[in-house]
Formats: C-alpha cells, structure tokens, sequence
C-alpha cells in the first residue's frame, strides 16, 4: 500500500484512481480499492455518480461487487465532500464579492460584481 496521505477533498474532481483507492482506505471501504481501480473509478466519475440512472447505479454496484450499506456508505461521503466544498466555495465567493458605484442615468447605484 502506498504511504502517500489521502487525497484533499478541495481536488475531489481531479482525483486520480490512486487518489480514490487511499480516500476509500480512509472511509473503511478499502475492501473495494482494487476493484475501483480495475474500473478506473477517480475523482470525476465519483462526481457523475450522482447523475446516474437507477439501472446505472445497479450497474455500477453489480460491476464492484458492492454490498447495499457500503453503496449508501459511499454516498454519505461523497455527500459530505460536496457540502464541504459548497462551505468552502460560499466562503471564497463571500471574500471576493465586492460593492463598486456605477453611474447608470445620472444617479449611483450599486452593482454587485463577483470577480
């Protein structure tokens, strides 16, 4: 096994196969890392998860031979990476959002620029 640390959630969609296999030794579904590499599961498919169909779902489960607590174990995660970086976008957008006067017929009004 690999000593490298586990994948930072902030590169989730740049993970690489390697990236996802240390992430699921981290969340105790390391049972499933070869075969997640087999499947050449990173970072960007994860992320398609949840636009899959329910036949795609089953697909998927079937194809890594997952057990119906650990699929749902896997989506709790994944939730929890996205509301993690939702946090972490809404408190970057909150730094670079700023209040800058322009005129507009000859009265100042305020526009909210996000850079």
């Amino acid at each position: 096994m690999s000593k490298r640390r586990p994948p930072e959630p902030l590169d989730f969609f740049i993970w690489t196969v390697e990236d996802v296999g240390l992430w699921l030794e981290e969340i105790n579904l390391g049972g499933y890392r070869q075969v997640f590499e087999e499947n050449g599961v990173n970072g960007e498919y994860l992320e398609s998860l949840s636009t899959f169909t329910t036949e795609q779902i089953l697909r998927f489960i079937r194809r890594c031979h997952m057990k119906w607590g650990d699929f749902i174990t896997l989506c709790k995660e994944l939730r929890r990476i996205k509301v993690f970086l939702l946090i972490a976008f809404v408190k970057l957008l909150s730094m670079v959002i700023e209040v800058i006067p322009c005129a507009q017929d000859s009265s100042v009004s305020f526009m909210w620029l996000i850079w």
